[in-house]
């Protein structure tokens, strides 16, 4: 496989089996840094093994003003040409639970992911870099109930 060039790698979601199983694949330059964002910190003792530095940022897309947080530390102290965008999303039977559990799915699927999404252009512009984005894994983990497509 192919080294990808690139100087600093994203993953938003990095909770996500996903994201977490695509960046494995990956096959990176040696000090290529990992940037992990998502709810879990506990998803940075998957990456023993990466080629570089890894950090991880707290960020829980229901929640606008730690996206800000995290948008504005990345486009000061980062430099992003690769980043995969595994949207995550809580488990919610949208037919069983309560008004607040769908709210926050949704928050998290749709309106936060749009806040973040805006921003990582420009954070990108300057590398020229690849997004990755993988947005449901509903077709090989179907669950009852759960309306992915209406």
């Amino acid at each position: 496989m192919n080294q990808i060039p690139t100087k600093g790698v994203l993953l938003l979601g990095s909770t996500s089996e996903i994201g977490i199983a695509i960046l494995k694949k990956l096959s990176v330059a040696k000090g290529t840094q990992l940037i992990l964002v998502g709810r879990n910190a506990n998803s940075i003792a998957l990456f023993q093994d990466w080629p570089g530095k890894v950090s991880f940022l707290p960020c829980d897309l229901s929640k606008i003003e730690q996206i800000r947080d995290v948008v504005s530390t990345l486009m000061t102290q980062y430099v992003i040409d690769f980043a995969v965008i595994a949207s995550a999303h809580l488990p919610a039977e949208l037919l069983d639970d309560d008004f607040e559990s769908v709210h926050q799915t949704f928050s998290i699927n749709s309106t936060g992911l749009a806040c973040f999404l805006s921003c990582l252009p420009s954070m990108m512009s300057k590398t020229g870099g690849t997004l990755v984005h993988i947005s449901s894994v509903a077709a090989i983990r179907p669950r009852i109930k759960n309306f992915t497509y209406g």
